[in-house]
């Protein structure tokens, strides 16, 4: 039983994408999509928190009081603490599980390297927590170096004239080793992603 198999089974279900083939956010009148490109050597799982749709439900041991109509809450929110990426990826290739957090940013980067790293201060919660418990349920080779984590804002492709020239239009390398990995694109490939550095 592989690490992959067992963080899909900590993670919530219910946070779990009806789609699990393409990201999308929605802000104000902009659309940001962008297709999920695995092959069949790839497994994978989409999960996707919404503060305004899943509320408390997925940090319900963090203060949620804000201020609002009744007035100013007694003990607010502190400043950052509900912060998280759009998407989490998880995927399996080669015995080795890619934790890849996912922002999704139509326009300037703002806060996206708080999001991310507040995800990965969960992930690495999350990772502590299958250590704890991962011989008492059969994951008698469970090996926490076999998790790569990666924090990726994902931008839409720039709207330019293609290159007729293949050597020119071929996608620059990444750096796998920045964090985060700024990369712009209508589509993220697992491929390019889930690899050793």
């Amino acid at each position: 039983m592989s690490e992959y198999e067992l963080y899909n089974r900590i993670l919530a279900p219910r946070l779990r994408c009806k789609s699990q083939t393409v990201l999308f956010e929605e802000s104000g009148c902009k659309m940001h999509k962008a297709d999920v490109i695995a092959d069949s050597k790839i497994a994978y799982s989409l999960y996707r928190y919404d503060q305004k749709e899943h509320g408390d439900l997925f940090f319900p041991f963090f203060n949620n009081t804000h201020d609002g109509d009744l007035g100013s809450a007694e003990i607010p929110t502190p400043a950052d603490l509900l912060k998280f990426c759009d998407y989490i990826l998880l995927a399996e290739k080669r015995g080795v599980l890619y934790v890849l957090l996912i922002e999704l940013k139509s326009g300037d980067n703002g806060d996206a390297y708080k999001q991310l790293d507040a995800s990965a201060a969960f992930m690495e919660y999350i990772k502590n927590t299958a250590v704890r418990i991962s011989e008492t349920n059969g994951y008698l080779e469970f090996d926490e170096n076999n998790v790569k984590l990666r924090k990726i804002v994902l931008k839409p492709s720039p709207k330019i004239r293609p290159f007729t020239n293949k050597a020119k239009s071929k996608h620059s390398e990444i750096d796998l080793n920045a964090s985060p990995i700024y990369y712009c694109s209508d589509m993220i490939s697992l491929n390019l992603f889930c690899r050793q550095k």
